[in-house]
């Protein structure tokens, strides 16, 4: 069977040291990973000033594609943008989008200064992003209200929030997606519990949940073992570990 990693971070070193990509990509191999997508990250990066990040943002991006180029048929890259920086996050979209480029995110507002995604600056950056036909993956935030503003904005923005089941989310999670075909959920870091996958298939099916992991600040091994434990079928097992994945970032 496939897998697809929707959700890491390479460069990410906030518990141990950075890991080289081929490491990074040998970790998951080992796990039976196939494939596997996400943006850039660094824990010195995250809470700077916040001129800093007109900096930051260019080379996590130019980091994601570049392992992206070395490793084209494994890893998809993903890249950040800031609404403090509309200019700017427009021209890095427009650039990676021409490159082939279709994700946007994991973005990690609280670590880089912008909390809001009720913000005009952001949406004027989501639109070129869906002019491109980009997906858009974000964290989420406590505050329901804010994250349902931006989703009802982009209507034909393909939209993963991530952890399915973190921060208390669930509910928000189930009725989002039963509102909102464009909005999908991942399972990664603590966005999983015994029991959750059965009870969100049941509820709103398997099309619009992606497996994913926050590898490297997580070991695959329990997302793994809770998609293959669940009590859904072999098919929502396969379209939740591979091809929900695959159909939003057009990989074949």
């Amino acid at each position: 069977m496939q897998i697809f990693d929707f959700h890491l971070h390479p460069g990410y070193d906030f518990h141990a040291d950075v890991l080289s990509p081929e490491d990074f990509v040998k970790g998951l191999s080992a796990h039976g990973i196939t494939r596997a997508s996400g943006s850039a990250i660094h824990k010195g990066d995250t809470n700077r000033e916040l001129a800093d990040y007109a900096q930051i943002l260019p080379r996590l991006n130019r980091e994601a594609y570049e392992m992206q180029l070395q490793f084209p048929d494994f890893f998809s890259a993903g890249i950040h943008i800031h609404p403090d920086f509309v200019e700017l996050s427009c021209r890095e979209i427009t650039y990676y989008a021409q490159k082939g480029v279709r994700l946007v995110g994991e973005l990690v507002p609280y670590l880089m200064g912008w909390r809001s995604f009720a913000d005009p600056r952001l949406w004027e950056i989501l639109e070129v992003a869906q002019q491109h036909e980009m997906v858009l993956s974000f964290h989420p935030n406590k505050r329901p209200e804010d994250m349902t503003a931006m989703i009802a904005q982009f209507p034909h923005l393909p939209i993963v929030v991530a952890h399915l089941d973190g921060y208390g989310l669930f509910d928000f999670a189930m009725e989002t997606m039963r509102s909102r075909e464009n909005v999908y959920f991942d399972i990664s870091a603590h966005g999983t519990r015994e029991g959750m996958l059965q009870e969100a298939v049941s509820k709103v099916g398997a099309d619009r949940i992606l497996f994913g992991t926050d590898y490297p600040g997580y070991s695959p091994a329990p997302f793994l073992e809770s998609v293959q434990n669940a009590a859904i079928s072999t098919r929502d097992k396969e379209k939740i570990l591979y091809g929900n994945a695959a159909r939003l970032l057009g990989v074949q």
